[in-house]
């Protein structure tokens, strides 16, 4: 047995970082592997950069619009309807605080996730020490791809 699911996507994670199939993980292919997680570690601080950004921006103009009261123009009421203009104002305050619970929602998020890739999260440096890949490779993965196999 492989592990389950979480074994064999290790397994195949550690094979993927063997780039020539050898079994031995060289130090151009750790550094390969580093650069291209620090890569995608750092376009996920953008995006949750940007959307926080986004978020906030949208925030200070919905929250004081949100927090004043609409009244209905005597035009609006002489077009529509006194009933009708209280039914747009009532789609009017539930749009805008779907809209402010969304936005905070996603800053929340956003700031969630770039507090847990910049704090949180050991460098990658730390889970990749190339003698303890190559010791896996070697011991486990070759034997457990070959039992696999046959």
């Amino acid at each position: 047995k492989l592990g389950g699911a979480e074994g064999v996507s290790t397994l195949f994670k550690l094979a993927k970082i063997d780039a020539d199939g050898d079994g031995k993980i060289t130090d151009m292919e750790v550094s390969k592997y580093l650069e291209d997680g620090q890569d995608g570690v750092n376009r996920m601080l953008e995006l949750c950069l940007n959307s926080g950004i986004v978020s906030a921006l949208i925030l200070s103009f919905v929250t004081p619009a949100l927090l004043t009261e609409i009244e209905p123009s005597s035009k609006s009421i002489d077009t529509f309807g006194n009933h009708l203009c209280e039914h747009f104002s009532l789609v009017y305050m539930i749009m805008m605080q779907l809209t402010f619970f969304v936005c905070s929602a996603s800053m929340f998020y956003s700031c969630r996730i770039y507090t847990v890739l910049t704090v949180w999260c050991l460098t990658l440096e730390v889970f990749h020490i190339r003698k303890t890949l190559n010791w896996f490779l070697h011991n486990h993965l070759t034997l457990r791809l070959a039992v696999a196999s046959a």
